[in-house]
């Protein structure tokens, strides 16, 4: 069930909720474009959450697309960035999650089913894709595209859960996972961690964890006062940087009371001069940011950062690196770099202590 300004609403039968969002959206922007007025918009999709489920068409554009297996997938994507620049030609990949199964030891079945679960993620993303190009060229139409600021991201890094996350025996008696009928809206199918693994190309673990894999994430920005146009930059920024961002390009200031009550400041930095190409970082390498979920935290100064993971999926102590040289986060420099560690442990304190964190090792 979803709600709309507190009231239950449902999905027409048979439509996808990326499409169904979007259309959503176009009647928002119309219904109030006789006013004059600049307006703001939030299209969160949901695609590709789980459950993995696209269009049969869309699906089928991407037949035996996978079939090589995640291993294969990995080393394109990781090859494709180094062409790109993303990553340095030198660096190393993430080591490989003892939950992923190497993809010659599966039997021709799950084989199968594997290609045909990244072939519905794929169909999901595309499909997605599709709907924000319907919105674009509706601003264009009604002539705002021009003076919109495009600001789009995702929200976490790849998914290595599987239907053991819900229950097995519960997703196996509520839906048909039948190889034929994944994809269709009454089967539940997940990502798993051997393409999570791929998703996440050189990177470290997945969704869930403050590992590169887990927060790195792409940001495209665009539209009026973003002079850097065509340009790719691996600047340190941080989802609180979106709000003062905003903020700034509308000339609007938060106010400090709602109703009576306080708001608290708003965190993060705003990123105007840094898309304006005023000023080549939107944070400096000695300002802290981190990250704590569950009994995993991190921090990063610049290219530096500290990272703690518990067992089995990190060494249960805090880890130190260079991120610029090792994006992997493969070699911990915290032996050697004792000062480095000791400044950015500070830091981080002092982050749990003035959030609250309780359940990281501090």
């Amino acid at each position: 069930m979803y709600l709309r300004n507190g009231q239950p609403v449902s999905y027409p039968e048979g439509q996808y909720a990326a499409e169904h969002d979007t259309t959503l959206m176009m009647q928002f922007i119309d219904a109030h474009k006789a006013d004059g007025k600049p307006f703001f918009g939030f299209l969160s999709l949901r695609a590709a959450h789980d459950p993995l489920q696209a269009p049969a068409d869309w699906i089928a554009k991407f037949k035996g697309r996978y079939d090589a297996g995640y291993e294969v997938l990995r080393a394109e994507r990781v090859a494709r960035m180094k062409k790109m620049g993303l990553i340095p030609e030198n660096a190393e990949m993430a080591r490989w999650e003892k939950e992923v199964k190497p993809w010659d030891t599966l039997s021709a079945a799950e084989k199968a089913k594997q290609s045909r679960t990244m072939e519905i993620y794929a169909a999901m993303i595309a499909h997605a894709d599709h709907q924000i190009g319907r919105l674009l060229d509706h601003l264009r139409e009604i002539g705002e595209y021009d003076n919109t600021v495009f600001i789009f991201m995702s929200d976490n890094g790849p998914n290595s859960e599987t239907i053991a996350f819900y229950g097995t025996a519960w997703i196996n008696s509520h839906y048909d996972n039948r190889l034929e009928n994944l994809g269709n809206a009454n089967a539940f199918a997940m990502q798993g961690p051997g393409w999570a693994q791929a998703s996440a190309g050189p990177y470290r673990l997945f969704k869930g964890f403050v590992a590169e894999g887990g927060i790195r994430e792409p940001l495209i920005i665009s539209g009026p006062g973003v002079k850097r146009v065509g340009e790719t930059h691996n600047v340190l920024t941080h989802v609180i940087d979106i709000t003062p961002t905003i903020l700034d390009i509308a000339g609007v200031k938060q106010p400090t009371t709602y109703k009576g009550r306080p708001i608290l400041p708003p965190q993060g930095t705003s990123m105007v001069p840094f898309l304006a190409g005023k000023q080549d970082f939107v944070h400096p390498p000695t300002e802290p940011l981190a990250w704590a979920l569950w009994k995993r935290g991190a921090l990063r100064m610049g290219d530096w950062k500290i990272l703690y993971v518990e067992p089995p999926f990190g060494s249960g102590d805090w880890e130190l690196y260079n991120l610029k040289t090792d994006p992997a986060e493969a070699h911990d420099l915290g032996p050697s770099e004792r000062e480095q560690m000791r400044k950015m442990l500070d830091a981080f304190n002092k982050y749990a202590k003035d959030v609250g964190v309780v359940f990281v090792r501090q």
